[in-house]
């Protein structure tokens, strides 16, 4: 642990020596961990008046992870996912500056598809626990500061779900279920035909409505919609929470 004016230079390169590194868990907290303190503050904060950040001031975290990049996500897009960061952080791979982020209490996502060699991988975060989006984060609470939600790879076909959303609800006499879904289906350079399957499951597991269809996808994604009306839905309700 440093703070901004101090923290290792070139920690981020493949050739850097971490042998002496402490560990620390991922996800976790620096302060819940021996590293510096919680501050509690219910306005401001102690690195400085808006907007400026004294950087003396700045506890800074250095973070390096390997892993082995499984030979079957070949040609497959690759994203690292960070749930949760206190509060900014500069991401690089395998010694290249990939990009930045800041927002401790929002999810952030990065390509690394470009990134990325067969084998052995190197992911270097440096993370720094005040920002100026510290003071859009103005609020009653308690102040601690590292990755702390889950940090993930996940491996996307070239063709793939972008983005899914169902919206349920009854008809105007309540006696059937209307049931509108939209897919955005994303293409990144592979063929170019995809099926789509939706299945709406009764509470004991019973398959009650299905769809498929094949879909044409271009390069710059398409969406597929569609509607249906189900006779004799269970609706929802606080006494009989079907789902």
């Amino acid at each position: 642990m440093s703070d901004a004016t101090t923290a290792p230079d070139n920690f981020h390169s493949t050739a850097f020596d971490d042998t002496d590194w402490d560990e620390i868990p991922v996800p976790g907290n620096w302060e819940m961990n021996g590293y510096g303190r919680v501050r509690y503050a219910d306005s401001g904060i102690p690195a400085g008046p808006s907007p400026l950040i004294d950087h003396t001031q700045n506890p800074t975290g250095s973070y390096r992870r390997s892993f082995d990049l499984p030979a079957d996500w070949a040609g497959m897009g690759v994203i690292l996912h960070f749930g949760s960061i206190g509060s900014a952080m500069q991401l690089w791979v395998n010694g290249e500056d990939v990009g930045y982020s800041e927002g401790s209490k929002v999810p952030t996502e990065f390509d690394i598809t470009d990134y990325l060699q067969p084998g052995r991988n190197l992911i270097a975060a440096r993370v720094w626990r005040w920002s100026d989006g510290s003071y859009l984060e103005d609020v009653d609470f308690l102040r601690m500061s590292g990755i702390d939600r889950d940090v993930t790879l996940r491996a996307l076909a070239p063709v793939h779900v972008a983005d899914v959303f169902a919206r349920a609800g009854l008809s105007e006499d309540l006696s059937a279920g209307e049931l509108d879904i939209t897919v955005d289906l994303a293409n990144t350079g592979g063929a170019n035909r995809s099926g789509v399957l939706a299945q709406l499951r009764a509470p004991d597991g019973t398959i009650v409505h299905s769809h498929a269809e094949t879909v044409n996808v271009p390069t710059q994604g398409t969406t597929v919609t569609w509607s249906e009306t189900l006779p004799n839905a269970l609706p929802w309700t606080a006494e009989t929470p079907s789902l």
